[in-house]
């Protein structure tokens, strides 16, 4: 029997990542040897055919997501033995401390904030990619949007002017930051402001801001529907064409003390990551399931490209651009990061 994935709650809007690392509890007992880890528990399988694991997996309602709901809906997850529930979360960096005491075994981040974390000593890692930044400006919704009447039309205009971002010290910032400069620029001459995506075309309109990096759904609506603004560029693409873009992170007690669950939920994502790859139409569906973003707008939102793969490169170069802007202060070993497998 095929089970569909549940939304622990509605999310409001499409959300972009936070860094808010509040203190952890203490770790569930588990059956691995007695220690206080972490541990997937199990559940009957269909039809009294065996013991299913138990695995709780915490992901925002972005297109990013798809994959674990298509591992659940298409049941690549049961066909490894494994009883997947995916719950919604309000902010992705929020959840870590539920990766340290159990609640969630697994749960979607980008590498900024689980650099991050990492840098500050918590014992998480990357366990697995989930998705790709695209190559070629143009082939995301995500861009830095102004006012057609502002004269900025390059990154080095931007100079001196504000950025609204969704948070502070986020892969958005980070991506814009190396963009401009990368582009012609000066990011440490300009002003982040953050400011929700719901609220952000209206704020570049008002002139509280000079411009704004919007995500979908709220990207195509403001430079399709409106005559007051437009695109002047697009961050990710310049920043870290093909880098790795979400990932699966998970506790270090988990992968260690639940190496075939973990190896289990690997093949199953790989396969759900080359199912959304081939059916974009069954993976609109899915997102519709979870996502609040209106059926209209998810017709023309670009999809990403899905990949579990981790190159220790493309995290690398993640990882020193945040030292060389100062999200962290020294370099993380990428060696304490990625997960081997």
């Amino acid at each position: 029997m095929r089970r569909r994935s549940t939304a622990a709650a509605a999310a409001a809007a499409f959300l972009g990542t936070t860094l808010a690392l509040a203190a952890c509890g203490g770790s569930n007992g588990g059956d691995n040897g007695g220690g206080a880890t972490p541990d997937a528990g199990t559940t009957q399988g269909a039809e009294g055919e065996g013991s299913l694991t138990d695995v709780q997996v915490g992901a925002t309602t972005t297109v990013q997501a798809a994959t674990a709901h298509l591992g659940v809906s298409e049941g690549f997850f049961e066909d490894e033995g494994l009883d997947v529930e995916v719950s919604v979360i309000q902010a992705a960096a929020s959840a870590i401390p539920s990766l340290l005491n159990g609640e969630l075994h697994y749960t979607l981040l980008t590498s900024v904030p689980l650099v991050t974390a990492i840098s500050n000593g918590m014992p998480i890692a990357m366990a697995l990619g989930n998705d790709l930044y695209e190559t070629e400006e143009g082939l995301d919704d995500l861009g830095i949007v102004v006012r057609q009447d502002s004269g900025i039309a390059s990154a080095a205009d931007l100079n001196g002017k504000s950025i609204a971002i969704v948070a502070l010290r986020s892969a958005p910032e980070l991506a814009t930051r190396v963009a401009l400069d990368e582009a012609g620029g000066d990011s440490s001459t300009v002003t982040f402001v953050e400011i929700p995506y719901p609220e952000m075309a209206g704020a570049i309109a008002q002139g509280r801001v000079d411009a704004g990096l919007l995500a979908p759904p709220f990207f195509g609506p403001a430079v399709n529907e409106s005559d007051e603004l437009a695109s002047i560029m697009h961050p990710f693409p310049v920043a870290f064409p093909g880098g790795v873009g979400g990932t699966w992170a998970a506790s270090r007690d988990f992968l260690e003390n639940n190496a075939d669950t973990a190896e289990a939920f690997a093949r199953a994502m790989g396969k759900a990551a080359e199912f959304a790859n081939q059916n974009p139409d069954a993976t609109r569906e899915a997102i519709a399931s979870y996502s609040p973003i209106d059926p209209e707008a998810l017709a023309t939102v670009p999809l990403t490209s899905y990949s579990i793969e981790l190159p220790e490169d493309d995290v690398t170069r993640m990882i020193d651009a945040m030292v060389t802007y100062g999200f962290i202060e020294e370099p993380v070993d990428v060696a304490d990061v990625i997960w081997p497998r």
